[in-house]
């Protein structure tokens, strides 16, 4: 049918979610009953059927996809989630209406991969395709955003060499070294790719927007707080706290623009300011130097 995976399941879930709390009735869009699925976060499996709810789930899901499709009823959401998403909410009058999503130019939009970090919601040039750092660590939003900037220039080592990118724990520390020898060029690899990653982003940053929806918002809040809870006491962390329990929307502006400079000055800079990838032993001469 020609849908992006990630891009489809995230309109789903939004969408089962929405029927789940109550702030879409089903019946309005050709949807099943919110009764025939059990899509209600809980802690405890007595309140989830691993086997019997994960079917009654999967199977209201292809209804959702299927009625999308060919339901009349349905039709707003194939103009995708951004556009539905917006018009929900201004017609709903209600916050809650608003899809986890990341805008870019004037109409075009791209759900979080299944990554709960707080880099999956950077404003870099092209998501969906882990050109961001996305370790379950906390990072500054300045530091975030370098460290963007050098996972793309990485995460481009694989793309443009036709390696698997699973594999890149041990391939970009040899990657430039085996198409260096094997192809007979002379070529700064790391550089090659920095460059590059800078042409798109010259060319594609103005139309990365910062579009937090309150979902959106809530996403970043609950990442910083699960660091909180963890009992990781970085100053950072504790300020952006604050600054999200006075004001959550000013604060979330705040760090997307705080990512959005790291960004920036790291492009500004040159390949040498990414660091070398090294391999485990290299780490370990290094530290014994």
């Amino acid at each position: 049918m020609g849908f992006d995976a990630i891009q489809t399941g995230g309109t789903v879930a939004w969408i089962m979610d929405m029927i789940s709390s109550g702030i879409i009735q089903p019946e309005d869009f050709g949807f099943p009953p919110a009764n025939q699925m059990n899509f209600k976060f809980t802690a405890e499996l007595s309140g989830f059927d691993l086997v019997n709810d994960s079917s009654r789930n999967a199977d209201y899901a292809q209804a959702v996809v299927e009625a999308i499709l060919f339901d009349p009823r349905a039709r707003k959401f194939r103009e995708g989630i951004r556009s539905c998403s917006e018009k929900l909410e201004k017609k709903l009058k209600n916050t809650s209406a608003g899809a986890v999503y990341l805008p870019h130019g004037d109409e075009g939009c791209m759900v979080p991969n299944q990554y709960w970090v707080a880099g999956m919601l950077s404003p870099m040039p092209m998501m969906g395709k882990y050109y961001v750092y996305y370790e379950g660590k906390f990072l500054p939003p300045y530091e975030l955003g370098k460290k963007n900037v050098e996972r793309m220039t990485y995460e481009l080592f694989n793309d443009n060499s036709g390696i698997c990118r699973f594999h890149r724990k041990w391939a970009e520390t040899i990657t430039d070294e085996i198409i260096m020898a094997h192809y007979n060029i002379d070529l700064n690899y790391k550089k090659h790719q920095f460059e590059l990653a800078k042409e798109i982003y010259d060319g594609e940053c103005p139309k990365s927007l910062a579009g937090l929806t309150e979902r959106t918002i809530d996403l970043l809040l609950t990442f910083l707080q699960q660091w909180d809870r963890f009992g990781l006491k970085d100053p950072a962390l504790i300020d952006w706290l604050g600054r999200f329990e006075k004001d959550k929307y000013k604060a979330a502006r705040d760090w997307w623009a705080e990512v959005k400079r790291g960004i920036d000055d790291a492009f500004e800079g040159s390949s040498e300011m990414i660091p070398d990838m090294l391999t485990p032993g290299q780490v370990e001469k290094q530290k014994n130097r």
